[in-house]
């Protein structure tokens, strides 16, 4: 390093102003924290590394230099000398890294590594890793580590540098020697000034040194004679050496203190190497590649041997790519190497190479075989048929070969959907040894899955099994056991395949199978999706992409990064989805692919209010999509498109985007997006279709998609109030509504808190906030209903408070009592419990009953909004405050405020409803003049407010105002006694709503509901009743309507206790698959005639049961409906349509129950 005086200036570096060198000395001195990239010419990287080792142990600190060689990389020997558990892979390493340097005050120093490597990947991590260790890595020229603290060290110092470099380094010579008279110091000096002489080696040294240059690595000192030829001991040779500073002690072992050139016995120092490290993988790598020119089968073994010791991705793609250059000019080295990269999924090394073998004249099947399996694995399906068809034309010199090249043209076949092409290579193939005759026959049950034919995929599925595991197949095994799993799944039977799918990843586990660990998880992840139990699901798709990323395999991944995408997005983790996305486009991909990460990183884009990123990336999925000639893809980015125009308020570019041909799609998804965005145009456009929302809304109930059918939900009761319908759009609300509480409550609460902060959620509980504050449909103008014949309809009947129970009559008699009073009452009681009934009784009893009843929920706005909802504001008081508006507390003048969930608002809220509580009066949101309050105030809540007064979360003082008055709402499952009356009041008041009778619940109906404990209290029930009522067709609401229509109500049924069943004493155990239902073999249409031998005994056992009570009449008429379906789906070979004419349904109730039962089709991933 040059040391001439020039003037130094900032330089910049990776797009930020780099500091300079005495700035990075100080930072490094300072010892905090961080990881800072240095920039410094090539030659000098050495001698900066050395100063801030130098300036490190001067601060108090000690310096880990990180050398890598070629015997290990830098990190992995970092680990070794902090005593850190040697992970292999790159964000595990990096993580113990820096907990190790930072228990034992160590700072990492290390020239910054190339790209590409495995310590580059450690390097990237660490830049991710908690900071608890300073860590400083020098790179020579031009590099950059985004996120990184960055510096910069000229060729040239000026004086201040020139100043700091060489009192660092005379201060650590004569600390290192204990020198502290004048003479010491003066013979320091001195010796600094003689000019450097050359140093003679002996010839032990010379060969200590060449040894450990080959070796590449630290070595043991006691086992340096087997790395070196000599006749006598080396211990002289090495207290030279370390005297003259050429090698350095650490922890028993010894390493060179500078690079020196490698020399000795290549096949010795593998030897050693393999016997003192028989673990490491790097250094088991280097024994390969010490051995190729003495060796090369051997070492054509071992490298093999040092790939399976890695498990990092990018550990092993540096070892083949090292190796794959050593042997450049061995072809049958290199076709091997392109095998096992094939193994890997490293589909761009292996094509690599087999075109290198071809290049150099080798142009046997196997090569192009290699090659055709490479292309097919990146997507390239031409050019992966004219390898194939080449290996098959030159086959002749390899019949050896011919099964497999034909599984692999059977492979192809199957990817491009030609199933006879692939069943007549499959047959060929089939001649071939145990694995590639399972893969051929695998590929035949596949067709068969393909072609909807469960169970004789299940059948072929599992002897398929037995056959690998009398092979002693394990992983074949596995994946015959997968796929009959998926053949189970996709008969709808989701309790038994989720069985299954639990039993293969246990032992896929046992077995450390990562390939089939990820693809069992990606199954169980489509089993809680279509479950719509996205928590479980987005934890299995979480798990799947953390093994198939430990895999490093691109092409396997894809699938499983773009569902982890959709999921994070569907769940408001926006910023995962986003991160999701850009790792999965890391890779090459088809065109496919590349669409259909484009829609949904344009769905993320809108999500985030970006429109003009969302329409960049939606035409590039509509010109992927095309080019991939995939319609379904095609018409999905359309819609897309059309969401986008409509977000711009262009209604003419999104009717012309659902106007594409393919823009409707196939789906019930597809279908139910196009409507409700065809209903949202012409909304925009001031005419508003509701049958074409309607229509949309029951292709989504159908599809089950919950997003889209709450989109169309809030659609429908945002028509509905247009059109004056208040209580219609209530209940549309209201149904939305519950379906998110159902979504939510099966998430985690830091995804729960994202999926209920999206935008499309808070407007749904605005809308909601908002219909239940306004006037019923009595009060609106009627508008014309198409729908149903206009007639007057009844007034609405007044909300009353139901029951007989003690708690419910000590509650009325309390209301009465502190009605007339103008004292503050606060509400208590869960969820649901019907205190706002309690809010208007008080009213109505009270002697405000004439003025109005003003009602806030305040856990539906933000603190901003409830401000000015409460007290209104004034002109200019904010952005879009554009008049003055009158609050609630004005609006209730002379009456009752009903201040529903006041435990939610914030601190400031809090404030302000104290000084209103104290003084009568307020003022409006940027206003100065007081306004009288003459209002009553009614507070609820389902929390308990001392307990969060004591979490210092709502004010003491407040807290006292609110409960001089308290009344309890008691649980419904408090008082079961009730349900019956509740649910008679609950049903008049449907039918009320629909002009219709008032349907009853049967004795049956009521003894379950009377069996559920009630969570969502009587609005649970509400809700559960709207649904049954409106699927019954007669006066009489069944069991079997609440469990058809009620999925909490479901689970109560089956978890009714029965000894014996009708299943378990005339059919086999449950549930049958479709070819275990026997076929119905007379046709006897006499109602009167008596009933075939086996069915009068079924019946008379059926009776005999119920009538002891061993089985209820219920369970009984849902074992008969099941069967039945069953049998109607066996003869119509799955048909829906067919099956429902058979059996006198309508095609949506028969696809409702098969769903339920569990007997459709599941759409899924197989192996």
């Amino acid at each position: 390093m040059a040391l001439s005086a020039v003037s130094a200036a900032p330089v910049s570096l990776a797009g930020h102003t780099a500091r300079g060198f005495v700035e990075l000395d100080d930072r490094v001195a300072s010892l905090a924290p961080g990881v800072l990239v240095v920039r410094a010419p090539a030659s000098s990287v050495r001698a900066v590394l050395e100063h801030l080792a130098r300036r490190v142990e001067q601060a108090g600190a000690r310096a880990c230099v990180c050398a890598g060689g070629v015997g290990a990389p830098a990190f992995h020997l970092a680990a070794s000398e902090l005593g850190a558990k040697k992970a292999f892979d790159a964000q595990t390493l990096a993580e113990e890294l820096v907990a190790a340097a930072a228990r034992s005050r160590h700072v990492l120093l290390a020239p910054l590594p190339d790209e590409g490597t495995w310590d580059r990947a450690v390097a990237t991590e660490l830049l991710s890793t908690p900071r608890s260790a300073l860590i400083v890595l020098v790179a020579g020229g031009e590099a950059s580590l985004p996120g990184a603290e960055p510096f910069e060290v000229r060729a040239t110092f000026d004086e201040p540098e020139r100043h700091r470099f060489l009192s660092v380094a005379l201060e650590h010579g004569v600390r290192a020697r204990g020198e502290a008279s004048v003479d010491d110091l003066a013979r320091s000096a001195a010796r600094i000034a003689t000019p450097e002489r050359s140093v003679d080696r002996t010839a032990d040294e010379a060969r200590v040194l060449g040894a450990l240059a080959l070796v590449g690595r630290p070595f043991p000192e006691a086992l340096l004679p087997s790395l070196v030829d000599t006749d006598g001991p080396l211990a002289a040779a090495v207290t030279s050496l370390v005297a003259d500073g050429a090698l350095v002690r650490r922890d028993g072992a010894i390493a060179l203190a500078r690079p020196e050139a490698p020399e000795g016995d290549g096949a010795k120092v593998a030897s050693a190497l393999l016997a003192h490290f028989p673990r490491d993988g790097w250094a088991v790598g280097h024994a390969a590649e010490l051995l190729v020119a003495i060796d090369p089968a051997r070492a054509d073994a071992v490298h093999a041997e040092a790939l399976s010791m890695l498990a990092d991705p990018a550990a092993k793609q540096e070892v083949r790519r090292r190796w794959a250059k050593l042997v450049a000019g061995d072809p049958a080295l290199l076709l091997r190497a392109a095998s096992r990269a094939l193994d890997a999924d490293a589909f761009d090394e292996a094509r690599t190479w087999a075109e290198a073998c071809a290049r150099a004249g080798i142009t046997s099947a196997s090569v192009y075989l290699v090659l055709g399996r490479a292309l097919m694995g990146l997507g390239d399906l031409t050019g992966a048929k004219v390898a194939l068809e080449t290996a098959r034309s030159r086959e002749a010199t390899s019949p050896e070969l011919r099964p497999a090249i034909a599984v692999e043209l059977a492979e192809l076949a199957f990817a491009k959907g030609m199933f006879d092409t692939t069943r007549a290579e499959a047959e060929l193939a089939r001649s071939g040894d145990a694995k590639v005759a399972l893969r051929a026959s695998n590929l035949l049950g596949k067709i068969r899955l393909a072609e909807g034919k469960w169970d004789e995929a299940d059948a072929h599925f599992a002897g398929d099994a037995m056959a690998a595991n009398a092979a002693g197949l394990a992983r074949e095994a596995l994946r015959a056991r997968m796929n009959r799993a998926i053949a189970i799944l996709s008969k709808g039977l989701l309790d038994e395949a989720e069985l299954m799918l639990r039993a293969i990843l246990a032992d896929a586990e046992r077995a450390e199978d990562q390939f089939a660990c990820a693809y069992t998880l990606t199954n169980l992840a489509v089993v809680a999706w279509t479950r719509h139990d996205y928590g479980t699901a987005l934890d299995c798709l979480e798990r799947t992409f953390a093994r198939r990323r430990a895999l490093g395999s691109p092409a396997t991944i894809r699938h499983t990064v773009a569902s982890l995408a959709e999921l994070r997005l569907r769940l408001g983790l926006f910023d995962h989805a986003a991160h999701t996305v850009a790792f999965g486009r890391r890779a090459p991909m088809s065109p496919a692919d590349a669409a259909q990460f484009a829609i949904v990183a344009a769905r993320i884009s809108l999500a985030k209010a970006d429109s003009v990123g969302a329409r960049r990336e939606v035409e590039a999925a509509i010109a992927d999509a095309t080019a991939a000639a995939d319609k379904e893809l095609v018409g999905e980015a359309y819609r897309v498109a059309a969401r986008i125009s409509l977000d711009e308020g262009d209604v003419a570019a999104c009717r012309a985007h659902l106007a594409e041909p393919s823009a409707p799609g196939t789906t019930g998804r597809a279908k139910a997006e196009h409507g409700l965005l065809g209903a949202l145009a012409a909304r925009a456009a001031g005419a508003a279709d509701l049958e074409l929302a309607r229509a949309a809304l029951r292709h989504a109930r159908e599809a089950g998609d919950e997003e889209i059918l709450c989109e169309i939900l809030h659609l429908m009761a945002l028509t509905h109030r247009d059109a004056g319908d208040v209580t219609a759009a209530r209940g549309f609300c209201e149904q939305a509504a519950q379906i998110r509480a159902r979504v939510a409550d099966g998430l985690r609460i830091d995804v729960r808190g994202a999926f209920l902060a999206k935008a499309e959620g808070i407007a749904l509980t605005r809308l909601q906030t908002a219909l239940t504050e306004a006037p019923s449909e009595v009060d609106v103008e009627p508008s014309p209903r198409t729908e149903r014949s206009p007639r007057e309809k009844a007034p609405e009947s007044q909300r009353e408070i139901v029951g007989d129970d003690p708690q419910i009559r000590a509650l009325v008699a309390s209301i009465k009592k502190v009605a007339r009073s103008s004292a503050t009452v606060l509400v208590r009681g869960e969820s649901g419990t019907g205190k706002e009934l309690v809010a208007e009784a008080l009213h109505r009893a009270s002697d405000r009953a004439q003025g109005p009843l003003v009602s806030v929920n305040c856990a539906a706005l933000v603190e901003t909004l409830l401000l000015s909802e409460l007290f209104g504001h004034e002109k200019g008081a904010f952005t879009g405050a554009g008049s003055r508006r009158r609050g609630r507390f004005e609006m209730a003048e002379g009456g009752t405020l009903f201040l529903d969930e006041i435990g939610d608002i914030s601190p400031r809220t809090q404030v302000a409803l104290l000084r209103v509580l104290q003084e009568k009066t307020f003022e409006r949101v940027g206003g100065t003049t007081p306004v009288r309050a003459n209002v009553r105030i009614v507070c609820a809540t389902h929390r308990d407010l001392r307990a969060m007064v004591e979490r210092g979360e709502f004010r003491e003082d407040l807290y006292y105002r609110l409960r001089g008055i308290q009344l309890e709402v008691p649980a419904l499952r408090q008082r079961p006694g009730d349900i019956g009356k509740i649910a008679d009041s609950l049903l008049a008041r449907i039918a009320q709503e629909r002009s219709e009778t008032p349907k009853r619940l049967t004795d049956a109906a009521l003894e379950l509901l009377r069996a559920h404990r009630w969570p969502g209290n009587i609005r649970e029930l509400e809700n559960a009743l709207r649904a049954a009522s409106l699927f019954t067709e007669g006066e009489l609401i069944d069991a079997a309507e609440l469990v058809d229509n009620v999925e909490d109500l479901r689970a109560v049924a089956q978890a009714v206790p029965a000894p014996l069943s009708l299943r378990s004493s005339v059919m086999p155990p449950a549930p049958p698959s479709l070819e275990s239902v026997p076929q119905i073999t007379h046709t006897d249409d006499e109602d009167d005639a008596p009933l075939p031998t086996g069915e009068a005994n079924a019946t008379a056992i059926a009776y005999e049961q119920v009538r002891q009570g061993q089985v209820s009449l219920f369970d009984i008429k849902r074992q008969i409906e099941r069967d039945c379906i069953a049998r109607a789906l066996s003869e119509t070979k799955g048909n829906i349509t067919k099956a429902a004419a058979l059996l006198g349904m309508k095609r949506p109730r028969l696809s409702q129950l098969v769903k339920q039962y569990g007997l459709a089709a599941t759409s899924t991933e197989g192996l």
